[in-house]
């Protein structure tokens, strides 16, 4: 089962530009409107003036940040990107819901690093809120090669009372965030990586939701060992499930 879901890497397939750059190097700036209004505000508007780079509105001045880089990345392959989102998704469902089971979404999460992501997409894209929860019951045509009866109905009990499954919406933050590794498997999909800004997009808005509940950062260090120079920047296939928090604390659990 996959997901065909028009526009929705909007905010990310092709993105050359964010808002925003603390933490950041910046390699140029424009100055663009960013709405209907502010453009008509800009073309209607006979003070506006050129001053340097920028162009500047009395009434109103929108400013983007072209080519905004993360060095912590910069040479880390998509594979070691992947394995670097998933640990602040575990990060995540780890501090806001500590009371849940999360092995069976996790270990689903970590299979992306040693699967080809075609085929880890399509079976984790079952499990994502957003398409779990239109199902009231089983339905073995959509799910039985992603998961058992019983796994069905672990996940609609584990969403329950955390997630409507609002597609796309951030208030909805455990969809939002089990979306951010689908993002990732599939925002190159028939594309060339390039520069690979749209990873480290997908990275930030991964981590905004983190700082917005002061959970630390995972040690991005961690991933640093899978090279952009392997596989023409894909990254070699690794076991990424000794970095998973979860599994090795259910694991020492069960000692």
């Amino acid at each position: 089962m996959s997901k065909a879901r028009s526009g929705l890497f909007n905010e990310t397939k092709g993105s050359v530009a964010s808002r925003g750059c603390i933490g950041r190097e910046l390699t140029s700036v424009q100055i663009k409107p960013c709405s209907r209004e502010c453009i008509k505000t800009w073309e209607e508007n006979e003070n506006s003036e050129l001053i340097g780079k920028e162009k500047k509105n009395l009434n109103t001045a929108c400013i983007v940040f072209d080519e905004v880089t993360d060095k912590r990345f910069e040479s880390v392959s998509m594979n070691g990107r992947m394995a670097y989102v998933i640990m602040c998704v575990e990060a995540f469902l780890a501090a806001q819901y500590p009371e849940k089971d999360w092995r069976f979404v996790v270990q689903k999460l970590w299979k992306a690093t040693s699967t080809n992501w075609d085929d880890w997409s399509n079976e984790f894209s079952a499990i994502i809120p957003d398409v779990l929860l239109q199902y009231d019951k089983y339905d073995s045509k959509e799910f039985g090669e992603s998961m058992t009866e019983d796994e069905f109905l672990l996940l609609q009990l584990l969403y329950s009372d955390i997630s409507e499954g609002i597609e796309d919406d951030p208030s909805d933050e455990v969809n939002y965030i089990l979306n951010k590794p689908y993002e990732m498997a599939m925002v190159y999909e028939g594309t060339m990586i390039g520069d690979g800004q749209e990873s480290i997009d997908i990275i930030t808005k991964t981590e905004t939701i983190l700082k917005k509940h002061g959970i630390p950062l995972p040690d991005y260090t961690k991933v640093l060992f899978s090279s952009r120079n392997e596989q023409n920047g894909w990254g070699n296939d690794f076991d990424g499930s000794y970095l998973s928090i979860l599994l090795n604390e259910a694991s020492l659990t069960q000692i």
